[in-house]
């Protein structure tokens, strides 16, 4: 017969609990001082000042900065993906690509504006960090450009090729998203919501010609 044992706790909470509660917080202080001072000016001291946690708790959770930067781009991502397909599911079903590319584009600077620290890490910390970080944005990159290729494809015709192909089209939307959202992430004022996703979807629908014929409404106000 076998027997249960008893979860093992620490202070009356169970370890597992304090464990996802540490690297919590790590990941919060990450968000705030790669957001607010800059990767390369925050030390592993820093983050467990701010964190209020001891330095051998973070090398538990983290090998080092480059890997919480991940963990923190990995859960403002995750906001992101959800922000973005809540968007889309409110759409009915009816909806064109040219309705559903600018309230997709809305949703993700929205979910990013609302917070300059999310936008700071995703637009400007992520870049020229390593090599390691660099191959990271590649593989995210390539799950963003697999993603619009199958909103295009469902909204348009499943064989439908644009203009030069889906490699060379899907990098120049992911690129301009970086780019555009970089810019706008380090202007002050930043330009309102509504004006930059209307530059976004005339750039897809540059790339993607149909886009341009099929759009019906414009997308929701949203504060800015």
């Amino acid at each position: 017969m076998s027997t249960v044992r008893p979860e093992r706790t620490y202070s009356g909470k169970p370890i597992a609990l304090r464990r996802a509660e540490r690297r919590a917080a790590f990941l919060e202080a990450g968000l705030t001082l790669y957001g607010d001072r800059g990767f390369a000016r925050t030390s592993v001291s820093d983050i467990c000042s701010t964190a209020n946690l001891a330095r051998s708790q973070f090398y538990t959770e983290f090998e080092d900065r480059e890997t919480l930067l991940i963990g923190v781009h990995e859960q403002i991502e995750t906001h992101v993906r959800a922000a973005v397909a809540d968007a889309m599911d409110r759409l009915p079903s009816t909806s064109t690509l040219g309705d559903v590319v600018p309230v997709g584009i809305e949703a993700l600077f929205y979910a990013l504006g609302t917070d300059p620290r999310r936008a700071r890490v995703c637009f400007v910390e992520m870049n020229g960090v390593s090599e390691r970080v660099d191959h990271y944005r590649i593989r995210r990159k390539r799950v963003w450009a697999d993603f619009f290729e199958m909103l295009v494809r469902a909204h348009i015709a499943h064989d439908y090729v644009p203009p030069g192909g889906y490699d060379v089209v899907t990098a120049a939307f992911t690129g301009a998203v970086g780019e555009v959202g970089q810019r706008w992430s380090q202007l002050e004022p930043r330009p309102p919501l509504t004006e930059l996703v209307g530059v976004m979807t005339s750039i897809v629908g540059a790339l993607v010609p149909p886009l341009a014929r099929s759009r019906s409404d414009p997308p929701l106000d949203r504060p800015q």
